[in-house]
């Protein structure tokens, strides 16, 4: 009986032996290798009253703050894994098709460059046990802390008069005190709001601890309007995902114009400098807007400090090319004889609404409907304004003005949307005097009906500025974004096309003009133009938009 006694505790004091052993390693590999940080409940203080249940909720709060922003800094953004390599050929932008950007996901390079560690809760923070007025589960705190010196952050929160005070403290017992840091921010409107904050602040001091240098370039509050820009676009993002863009909520209209708000405000602060990053969130957010040109100048500012970022390469080509610019209403000195006044009033001469503009009428249309109504068509940036707005022949900067020079009233523009694609855009003007009207074309004659075009076709425009212009159709079907002054809009079905030596062959005040084909059928109706080429709207599509017919006599 001695015998198995004696063998049974000393099995008994080897096992103890071993597990002091195992525990000791433990430790001491924790202690040496692994950076363990805590959230401590905080201290809440109401009116001068302490409240501990309001305390432990307000670090719950923080604590799923600091989750949500490591893992949109770190990586995990709703959206698959975001590697380096080909974007998905099914949302790749192919010749003469139409891209539909959805909101892109967030890449890496928001958070490569800021290595944040995990903070966990304070193990049995959230635990309740009390018995017979002892609570145990603080004992149980104390005793671990005791075993484990704390590494944690502990705050405070005073609400009164409506506003919300916070301290949050970063305490690292045993270890290197020169790190010990604090931050205080008051004036917070909800507990969201503070909370927010605290956990902004407690990212900002992990990140110092990991690289001092990273208050040279962003300050707490840079870094806090960052961590909020990019919540806001991932809440939106989130919400226009799950729900599709044409079915996103106010809410989540509102929350991306935050994030942009907040984004360009730190690039026009030159944060974006300091800290890249910015510069690729100011263009996800641009992106999102369907600002193209804006998204498109971040990024390149972005790839001039990271070269080799594919992922922000593939993200500038899915952008639409670059906008052309909608054909300026300006003035040239020596005025041509398309900008004189004409009655009869004709297609091909200058004609426009509002008090500093200029553009073209394109052709002279009836209404399928009641074959007695006639209208001037041009472009709606031409016909500007409101139903019954007075459209003046000349043009307001040829000289034309109300009401002595009034030839027609707005009836219906077309004008194109932002987030769609568009096929067709114009207005019609009724015709205040029917027997002011010529329907033939300035200088080239009356239109022997509608056409369509192909690639190499001989055309000719005739416009307020260019008067007659020769060029070709370099393309048909085109796909392009066009900048219109309200923002940059997607066209589709397009006419390309470039002057005979190359280039535009359309200026400033040539929009609405009519382009016409080897046999002086009306082709189109010129939209917009760049240095390079000249963009024209097929003639079909319009008049089938807006129910009417051309007058060719």
């Amino acid at each position: 009986m001695q015998v198995v006694t004696y063998y049974l505790l000393k099995t008994a004091l080897s096992v103890l032996f071993l597990f002091i052993i195992a525990f000791a390693a433990r430790e001491l590999y924790r202690l040496w290798f692994v950076q363990r940080i805590t959230l401590a409940p905080f201290a809440y203080q109401k009116d001068g009253a302490e409240n501990e249940g309001q305390g432990k909720a307000f670090s719950q709060r923080v604590y799923q703050e600091l989750r949500g922003l490591q893992n949109l800094l770190n990586g995990d953004r709703g959206a698959p894994a975001a590697e380096s390599g080909p974007i998905p050929k099914s949302t790749q932008r192919a010749p003469g098709q139409v891209t539909t950007l959805e909101p892109p996901s967030m890449t890496p390079a928001i958070g490569t460059s800021l290595t944040i560690p995990e903070v966990q809760k304070l193990p049995l923070a959230g635990i309740e046990l009390t018995v017979q007025g002892v609570d145990f589960a603080s004992l149980a705190r104390s005793l671990y802390q005791w075993t484990d010196p704390p590494d944690e952050f502990v705050g405070s929160v005073v609400e009164g008069n409506q506003s919300f005070n916070t301290l949050v403290e970063w305490r690292r017992v045993g270890r290197n005190r020169a790190h010990d840091m604090r931050f205080a921010a008051d004036g917070h409107a909800s507990l969201d709001d503070a909370s927010f904050a605290t956990a902004c602040n407690v990212l900002y001091l992990l990140i110092l601890d990991r690289d001092e240098e990273f208050k040279k370039r962003l300050s707490r509050a840079e870094f806090e309007i960052f961590a909020r820009s990019l919540r806001q676009y991932s809440a939106y993002r989130t919400a226009v995902t799950e729900m599709r863009p044409k079915e996103a909520t106010d809410k989540a209209r509102t929350d991306l114009d935050e994030a942009d708000r907040l984004a360009a405000g730190l690039i026009e602060r030159s944060a974006g400098d300091r800290f890249s990053p910015i510069y690729m969130l100011g263009a996800i957010t641009a992106v999102a807007k369907s600002d193209f040109p804006r998204a498109r100048g971040h990024l390149v500012a972005y790839r001039k400090a990271n070269p080799d970022d594919k992922r922000a390469e593939e993200l500038e080509n899915l952008l639409p090319p670059p906008p052309v610019q909608v054909a300026a209403a300006e003035r040239v000195e020596g005025a041509g004889v398309p900008r004189e006044k004409y009655r009869p009033v004709q297609p091909g001469v200058s004609a426009a609404s509002g008090e500093a503009s200029a553009g073209t009428i394109c052709c002279v249309v009836r209404d399928k409907s009641a074959s007695n109504k006639l209208y001037f068509l041009s472009t709606e940036h031409v016909f500007s304004g409101q139903p019954g707005t007075a459209v003046v022949q000349p043009s307001p900067l040829d000289g034309g003005s109300a009401p002595a020079d009034v030839v027609a009233h707005l009836v219906k523009a077309l004008t194109p949307k932002i987030n769609v694609e568009n096929r067709v855009a114009g207005a019609i003007a009724t015709i205040a005097n029917r027997t002011l009207v010529n329907p033939n074309c300035f200088a080239v004659g009356a239109f022997t009906g509608v056409a369509d075009v192909s690639p190499d076709d001989e055309v000719t425009l005739v416009g307020r500025t260019s008067g007659v212009a020769k060029g070709r159709v370099v393309a048909v079907d085109s796909v392009t974004s066009i900048w219109t002054g309200e923002g940059s809009v997607t066209f589709s079905g397009l006419i390309t096309c470039q002057g005979t030596a190359g280039g535009s062959f359309s200026e400033g005040g040539d929009s609405g003009a009519p382009v016409v084909n080897a046999r002086n059928e009306l082709v189109g109706m010129l939209y917009a133009g760049s240095e390079n080429v000249s963009i024209v709207i097929p003639i079909k599509p319009i008049l089938d938009a807006f129910g009417v017919e051309l007058v060719t006599e």
